[in-house]
């Protein structure tokens, strides 16, 4: 165990500036019957600049000695020509395009503190593909790929230490790479009109190359890291939903299920003797969900909602176990609204979340908001006024929970709770017909 003290005290001023111009022109040349050229053009021009000096206090209460080591003067600059061809076939039943575009960029990055200029061009392809399929007038299969670069900003490249967190020191990165992005999505949709049933179901997946992850080093309680590019990163999620109405009661009535993977990598100090050795880490994490939706309306008079969900949730790194968790999750949302004699209305939503404890974490962490509304309608609905008491339980609080390769954390915020409001509305939309212009 590292017991230490350190104060800190100095003072920071950062000049950033980003100026970004983009501009594209495309042209489409039907070929022949259904068939089309689009030829497109687009330009890109960015310039970023951050001038971070930090100075550190005299003894005066002056802080007037500039930190080298803290401070620099950095300039970021890229220029993209990118031409690009898409085909498009549409027929009644399928429509179909595929296409691409080259995006030669040139890259420069000036350290103008140091007087070191690194200058270096790639060309990033962005291909795509689409694909609507109508099986019938009410099902419908759609495909999507896209693929698309990103270049990394101009933090990541920065040479020097941000020490604004002392236990977390961050430090730019001048040899990042662009990472690229390969993205596929298949989606299902059916509804039958006279039954009122659908069905909809949803696949995505993702993976990056050369994708930003971190590089973390660790010294003496002092974690210091770096952006790094790395190969092994993506994601996968899938979702189903079916949906009927029983008309005999003139309620509809729902249920799904989804599965979500998510694999992240990033390299770590090693725990073991080998001290100041970085492994490569790879952390999971496996998601399982069913929800149920259950609704029902009556013009004029009341309608309501009930949406009650759970999940099972397994996180896994490689390296390390500690922040290795299988918990439970779930909620609801509940919601209604009731029509009134002399046209006052009753509204309420509820939101139930409930997550499992675990080990060295007992705080609560559940909560329910719930919120509820009374309004009253003037002069043929024009006017609202409306009294909202929100958060009536007083549980309201900002709750995140966290996994990555070292640390496990479960986080709270300072939110707004309950309060009430009284409001007036005036509603300057105007419904009625038209007016048929006189011949």
């Amino acid at each position: 165990m590292i017991d230490s003290t350190a104060i800190i005290d100095q003072n920071t001023l950062s000049d950033n500036l980003s100026n970004n111009y983009n501009t594209r022109i495309a042209y489409t040349e039907p070929l022949m019957k259904d068939v089309y050229l689009e030829l497109s053009y687009a330009f890109g021009l960015t310039n970023n600049t951050n001038d971070r000096n930090v100075y550190a206090n005299s003894g005066t209460g002056i802080y007037d000695n500039l930190i080298d080591s803290l401070s620099n003067n950095y300039e970021l600059n890229l220029m993209s020509n990118a031409p690009g061809v898409n085909f498009r076939f549409n027929k009644k039943k399928l429509n179909f395009s595929v296409g691409t575009s080259a995006a030669f960029t040139s890259y420069e990055q000036i350290d103008l503190t140091r007087d070191i200029t690194r200058d270096y061009s790639f060309v990033n392809h962005s291909p795509r593909a689409n694909l609507t399929y109508k099986i019938k007038p009410s099902e419908t299969l759609n495909f999507y790929y896209n693929g698309y670069g990103r270049a990394p900003s101009l933090d990541q490249l920065q040479p020097i230490p941000v020490n604004t967190d002392p236990l977390n020191i961050y430090v730019g990165n001048p040899s990042l790479k662009p990472s690229f992005n390969h993205s596929f999505n298949v989606y299902y949709n059916m509804f039958k009109m006279l039954t009122e049933r659908n069905i909809w179901a949803n696949i995505r997946y993702n993976f990056t190359q050369d994708a930003f992850t971190q590089f973390s080093e660790f010294n003496e309680g002092v974690r210091r890291y770096y952006t790094v590019n790395t190969n092994g990163v993506a994601n996968f999620s899938s979702n189903i939903n079916y949906g009927f109405k029983l008309k005999s009661i003139g309620m509809r009535l729902g249920a799904g299920g989804g599965y979500n993977f998510n694999r992240s990598v990033d390299f770590v100090s090693n725990f073991s003797s080998n001290a100041g050795q970085s492994l490569k880490n790879i952390s999971t994490t496996n998601s399982y969900s069913i929800r149920l939706n259950i609704y029902k309306s009556v013009d004029d008079k009341y309608d309501f909602g009930l949406f009650p969900n759970v999940s099972y949730n397994n996180t896994k790194g490689t390296v390390s176990t500690i922040a290795n968790a299988k918990y439970w999750s779930g909620g609801f949302n509940i919601w209604g609204n009731v029509q009134l004699p002399l046209k006052f209305e009753i509204r309420m939503d509820v939101d139930g979340n409930y997550t499992q404890k675990l080990p060295g974490y007992p705080s609560g962490n559940n909560f329910t908001i719930w919120n509820g509304f009374l309004t009253k309608k003037i002069y043929k609905n024009q006017f609202e006024a409306r009294l909202s008491v929100y958060d009536i339980l007083n549980q309201n609080r900002g709750y995140n929970r966290n996994f990555d390769s070292f640390r496990f954390t479960e986080s709270y915020r300072t939110t707004l709770q309950r309060f009430w409001l009284i409001s007036f509305v005036w509603n300057i939309t105007k419904n009625g017909a038209v007016p048929t212009p006189a011949k």
